[in-house]
């Protein structure tokens, strides 16, 4: 009796052994502990772009409902149509949640492979479920209509859709990971692959992010650093950006950086002149822009700034303290104003000025200089209409111009310390004798964050007013008919397209400080929901 349990229990202990053993084989086939470097290594160092997402896939509704993400996608060829069905497709929905669940790295690189085509490439974690897919690729069980295989060599195999564009979407699983590559080159991908078997270096930015560890509290992030030909010269841009939110309301976040030509701004107080601003103006504008005037003068005297730059830096240097807050704004609707009988958006230049008097002079002066150096033959004319005192700049020379009714010409005035320049009369006097009490919203957040200078516009009318100029910009770069314009106007079509898509986040602020010797900016488009 007692030879008969000690069988039985042997016979169970076997069992139960051979068990452990068949369940620590299966875990050890399947199993992929994180690991962060492996994620990384498969963006290319050709990249200029790179952006990381932490749990993409629940909270991918509010992600891809974001008029932003559809920006960039409109970047990569998706138009609006197609950008709006990512958020409500279930198909799409479900094909996230399978594939980037955990953390998810996307880069472009503008020449990739032999070809050197450009690519968008695509890595994220699957772990155990990338060996799952893997074994099912193998057995046949990964297949679709548009969908064909792609040997990799090595045994790997790859799947290649066809998106009915010259670009194809090459996909393959190694070692936890689903690679993506999005080029006209399907060939690309063995690069991502070739780069997480052989353990090539990381990209310098990311094995940055890599060596500083820990949770930054942002569940996106990217790394921006290429040189961008402006006017024939290539300028340098690297930033890195932080999103604190980002759903369907809007975004908020952050970039710091060397931003081209932008210089970082020295440090300032904006409150009080914003309020007096909100106070001239009366209402929200359409876009406005608002900084010391030290900082406005060093924009206006770097190469590019042209004529009427280089005139109104000199003429501030005077009259306008270094710290004193200068604002453009563009009004709309029923401050608009009219050029030969066509309504468009009014134009302000302001400065506070500590001596109003002193402040007209060095604007006539500034005036007599343009006139000196290129003929510009504008006349001031004193005008005193509806308890408004200005000065009309009028033409003794003919063009379209002298051909505009006086109240559709530029003019100028003095109020509560501000000098005023307005790209139409009739709107100038309206502004400045409309008693206008309000402020707008604008003012109230031009405080936040300490910065030196802010930006603040509503998108739609803003957006509106943009695309109609480029609009007219591109019928004139066809009407010249050069080989070259057409590039030109494929990119003005992608910058309406991008602008159309912010359009619904209503409005958008930027706040310009320094971190050090970088640009520190931040920005908020729309309302999103408190991070």
């Amino acid at each position: 009796m007692r030879a008969r349990a000690g069988h039985m229990t042997r016979r169970l202990l076997f069992w139960a052994v051979l068990a452990l053993f068949i369940a620590l084989t299966a875990w050890w086939c399947v199993y992929f502990p994180f690991d962060r470097a492996r994620l990384y290594r498969a963006v290319p160092r050709e990249a200029v772009f790179v952006s990381e997402h932490e749990r993409l896939a629940e909270r991918w509704k509010e992600f891809a409902g974001n008029p932003l993400t559809a920006a960039v996608l409109a970047a990569a060829g998706v138009n609006a149509a197609e950008s709006a069905a990512l958020a409500s497709d279930p198909a799409v929905a479900d094909a996230v949640r399978r594939f980037a669940a955990r953390d998810t790295v996307v880069g472009y690189a503008p020449k990739l492979g032999g070809t050197g085509k450009p690519a968008w490439v695509i890595s994220s974690w699957l772990g155990a479920r990338g060996q799952i897919l893997r074994w099912w690729s193998r057995w046949g069980l990964v297949e679709g209509a548009e969908m064909r295989r792609m040997r990799l060599g090595g045994g790997r195999t790859a799947w290649v859709l066809e998106t009915g564009r010259p670009e194809k979407l090459a996909l393959a699983v190694v070692e936890g990971l689903l690679l993506g590559c999005y080029s006209e080159d399907a060939e690309s991908l063995r690069i991502l692959v070739d780069r997480i078997e052989s353990g090539g270096s990381l990209k310098t930015v990311l094995q940055e992010r890599l060596e500083e560890g820990g949770d930054d509290g942002c569940l996106d992030r990217g790394w921006f650093a290429a040189y961008v030909n402006q006017g024939g010269e290539r300028v340098p841009y690297a930033f890195r950006y932080t999103l604190d939110a980002h759903d369907s309301g809007g975004s908020q976040g952050r970039l710091v950086g060397r931003l081209g030509r932008v210089v970082p701004p020295p440090a300032a107080d904006l409150g009080s002149g914003a309020e007096e601003a909100a106070r001239l103006i009366g209402t929200d504008p359409d876009l406005l822009v608002m900084a010391p005037c030290g900082y406005v003068k060093s924009l206006l005297a770097m190469p590019g700034a042209g004529a009427a730059g280089a005139a109104a830096a000199e003429g501030l240097g005077g009259v306008v303290a270094d710290d004193a807050p200068v604002f453009v704004a563009m009004l709309g609707d029923e401050l608009s104003g009219r050029i030969l009988g066509l309504r468009v958006p009014t134009v302000l230049a302001c400065a506070r000025v500590a001596d109003e008097a002193a402040g007209e002079k060095a604007l006539r002066e500034a005036m007599d200089r343009l006139n000196g150096r290129y003929g510009w033959s504008l006349l001031p004319r004193q005008i005193d209409t509806a308890g408004v005192r200005a000065t009309v700049l009028d033409t003794g020379r003919g063009g379209v111009y002298g051909s505009m009714a006086p109240g559709e010409r530029m003019a100028y005035a003095v109020r509560d310390g501000w000098l005023v320049l307005a790209s139409n009369a009739d709107v100038l006097v309206r502004l400045l004798g409309g008693g206008n009490k309000g402020g707008g919203t604008w003012a109230a957040a031009a405080g936040e964050h300490g910065a030196a200078a802010y930006a603040w516009a509503d998108l739609e009318s803003a957006g509106r007013a943009t695309r109609n100029a480029l609009a007219v910009y591109s019928l004139a770069l066809i009407a010249q008919g050069s080989a070259g314009n057409e590039a030109a106007r494929a990119n003005l079509e992608r910058i309406r397209e991008w602008i159309a898509a912010a359009a619904p986040l209503k409005t958008c602020s930027i706040w310009l400080g320094s971190s050090g010797s970088d640009t520190d900016l931040r920005f908020r488009l729309g309302s999103p929901r408190a991070p």
